[in-house]
C-alpha cells in the first residue's frame, strides 16, 4: 500500500513539474514574441551591441562610428565589456535571420534556448532527486530575464551550469575530478574535450558581469568546504589547475585582442 501511494505521489509530482516547466517556457516565449524592442530594461543597447557582431568578428574601436547606436543615455556601450555574450548572439542571429525577418525576436531566441537548457537540466536533476535549480524555477523575475536580449540571462545561465557541475555528482566536472588514472588514459580524447569545455566555462565566468562573480566565488568556496577532505589531494589539484589554466589563457587572449585594438583596458 505504501509503495503504491509513493508511486502515485511521485507520478503526480512529476506531472506537476512538467506542467510547471512547460508553463515557464511558454509564458517567457510569449513575452519575448509579443513585446517590442526596448520595452524591457536597456534592451536597445544590448540588442545593438549584439547586432554589431552580426557583421563583425573582432571587437570594435571605441571611437568607431559603427558603434554609435550601442551607447546608452549614460554614455556607455556594452561593447566595451569583455563579455562574449554579444558575439555569440550576433553570430547566432546572423544565422537565424536567414529563416525569419523578425531580427529582434531572432536575437531573443538565443536566451530562450538558454532557458530551455536550464529547464531540461532541472527536470534531469529532479529525476535524480536533486533540487539544485528549484530556487530559479520558483522566481518568476529570473525567467523574465530570458525573454529579451540582455547579458544577465547569459550570466545566470553560466552560474547555474557552474552550480550543476560542482554539486551534481554525475556532472562532467565531477566525473573528471574523480576519474582514476587508468580511466583518463583509456579515454584520452574525451578527457581533453572535457577539460577544454570546463576551462571555457571558467573563462565565461571570468568575463561575465562583475556582480555575478560574487555568486561564482561563493559557490566555489562552498564546494571546497564540502569536499575539503578529498579535493586538496595532489591529483585533484592538478586537474583543477589544468581547468583554471585553460580559462586564464583564454581570458589573456581576449584581453590581448581588446588591448591590441584599443590600447586601453
Amino acid at each position: 500500500m505504501k509503495k503504491e501511494y509513493k508511486k502515485c505521489l511521485n507520478l503526480l509530482l512529476n506531472i506537476i513539474l512538467i506542467i510547471m516547466l512547460i508553463t515557464i517556457f511558454v509564458v517567457t516565449s510569449m513575452i519575448s514574441y509579443k513585446t517590442k524592442l526596448d520595452e524591457h530594461p536597456d534592451e536597445r543597447v544590448h540588442y545593438e551591441a549584439s547586432k554589431y557582431y552580426t557583421t563583425h568578428f573582432m571587437p570594435p574601436k571605441f571611437t568607431s562610428d559603427e558603434i554609435v547606436n550601442t551607447f546608452s543615455v549614460h554614455g556607455e556601450s556594452r561593447l566595451t565589456e569583455l563579455d562574449c555574450y554579444y558575439f555569440l548572439v550576433g553570430k547566432y542571429t546572423s544565422f537565424i535571420t536567414m529563416f525569419t525577418d523578425n531580427d529582434v525576436f531572432a536575437a531573443r531566441t538565443f536566451n530562450l534556448i538558454l532557458l530551455a537548457i536550464i529547464l531540461i537540466i532541472s527536470y534531469k536533476l529532479y529525476r535524480n532527486k536533486s533540487y539544485l535549480f528549484m530556487p530559479f524555477l520558483l522566481v518568476s523575475q529570473a525567467w523574465y530575464v530570458f525573454a529579451y536580449v540582455n547579458n544577465d540571462a547569459w550570466a545566470i545561465f553560466l552560474n547555474l551550469i557552474f552550480v550543476y557541475q560542482l554539486f551534481f555528482k554525475n556532472s562532467m566536472f565531477n566525473k573528471y575530478i574523480n576519474a582514476e588514472k587508468e580511466e583518463i588514459n583509456k579515454n584520452r580524447k574525451k578527457t581533453i574535450g572535457t577539460v577544454i569545455i570546463l576551462g571555457l566555462l571558467f573563462y565565461g565566468l571570468l568575463i561575465t558581469k562583475m556582480n555575478y562573480l560574487v555568486a561564482t566565488g561563493i559557490n566555489a568556496i562552498v564546494y571546497l568546504i564540502i569536499n575539503n577532505k578529498t579535493i586538496f589531494k595532489k591529483e585533484k589539484m592538478i586537474k583543477l589547475g589544468t581547468i583554471l589554466l585553460i580559462g586564464i589563457i583564454a581570458f589573456g587572449i581576449r584581453l590581448g585582442i581588446d588591448f591590441g585594438i584599443n590600447r586601453i583596458r
